[in-house]
């Protein structure tokens, strides 16, 4: 499966400025990877505290830019609200300095969304990364999606990415629709788990595309080669193997990512 991010927002000097009651908005920079970090279980279907710390201490080894939780890998689907929160703020508190925590926080209904965004943004999320509704999936038409949309990108402190993935969710998030809420100021990128080889063309053709900037973050499962014009990664791996793509970010950006180590072998991750 691809797995995209698309940017939406502007980069550089433009960055999207993060709003979360703040006297003075601090900018949030996306460059750079973030692995999609599992949650892990106990046999009791508790969570392993201590398998998540020691999972954070072995990824923060390495140059890695921030995490993304509650992805898929993250089975936040098998999470009540509390425990959902309360991963944010281990990730947070145990995240090395200056990492990003970017959070799943999307759910059914647009009211029960934004407060888990909030709450998110009280965990200490930097960014919320919010999933379409699918209960009702005959409904989740293009404009009803960009109202959602609209409503929590409005009403959140923090900035919000669009999460698209068909696979588990039988609902596609329009082209035309991506389009739109890219003009949104506090919607700044598009995590895109769909079939992106054949949307693409679309969000690049200039009718549609012509107010998105250039950017996108792109990633495809081990191990086929990452390729993008962007400067964001998601890599969609279990084992988190995102220092492997190192190389290849840094060759785009023309520089060095991080430090750098080797990787731990995938039995080190629990």
């Amino acid at each position: 499966m691809l797995s995209t991010l698309l940017c939406l927002g502007r980069q550089s000097s433009s960055s999207l400025m993060r709003r979360a009651g703040m006297a003075t908005a601090v900018r949030i920079d996306l460059s750079g990877i973030y692995p999609p970090i599992v949650t892990p279980f106990n046999q009791d279907e508790s969570i392993a505290w201590d398998k998540l710390e020691s999972n954070i201490s072995k990824w923060n080894q390495h140059p890695l830019t921030g995490f993304l939780v509650h992805g898929s890998n993250g089975e936040f689907c098998y999470l009540n609200t509390k425990e959902r929160v309360e991963v944010i703020k281990k990730v947070k508190e145990n995240a090395g300095p200056g990492k990003l925590v970017l959070a799943g926080s999307g759910c059914e209904s647009t009211m029960e969304t934004i407060s888990m965004t909030q709450a998110m943004a009280d965990a200490g999320a930097d960014v919320a990364v919010v999933i379409t509704p699918c209960y009702f999936k005959g409904k989740m038409t293009g404009p009803v999606l960009e109202a959602h949309y609209t409503a929590v990108a409005d009403a959140s402190p923090i900035p919000v990415v669009l999460y698209s993935v068909p696979a588990n969710t039988t609902v596609d998030l329009p082209v035309e629709t991506v389009v739109r809420l890219a003009k949104h100021p506090n919607i700044i990128g598009m995590k895109e788990s769909g079939e992106i080889s054949l949307k693409i063309g679309s969000y690049g053709s200039s009718d549609q595309g012509r107010e998105l900037p250039a950017s996108c973050w792109l990633c495809f499962l081990p191990p086929a080669i990452s390729c993008s014009w962007s400067c964001g990664w998601h890599l969609c791996s279990g084992k988190c193997v995102a220092w492997a793509y190192l190389p290849v970010a840094e060759a785009l950006h023309g520089e060095q990512v991080g430090g750098g180590q080797g990787a731990p072998a995938p039995s080190d991750i629990s």
